[in-house]
């Protein structure tokens, strides 16, 4: 079963190393959910982060995300190019 079922690969030093760590998964595995879990969570406190910085220098920059609400109720179309998008 698994790798050990093909002939060329039974004997390699391979198939043990596969076969030793398929061995090893069932005693590794709250170990290794407690790496995906502490991985999980740097990756959300970086995503976080870059997007502070991010929004923040946007702010700094250009004054925020969001236009104007006048320019929002006339249409960004018409007040950021001076012409309708589509003229329903």
């Amino acid at each position: 079963d698994g790798i050990v079922g093909v002939p060329k690969l039974r004997d390699s030093s391979l198939a043990e190393t596969l076969n030793t760590a398929k061995e090893k998964i069932g005693w590794g595995k709250v170990k290794l959910e407690k790496n995906q879990g502490i991985g999980v969570l740097a990756v959300a406190a970086w995503s976080l982060t870059a997007t502070t910085l991010v929004v923040k220098a946007t702010e700094a920059l250009i004054g925020g995300l969001r236009v104007d609400e006048e320019d929002e109720l006339v249409g960004l179309d018409l007040a950021a190019h001076g012409e309708r998008g589509y003229d329903l």
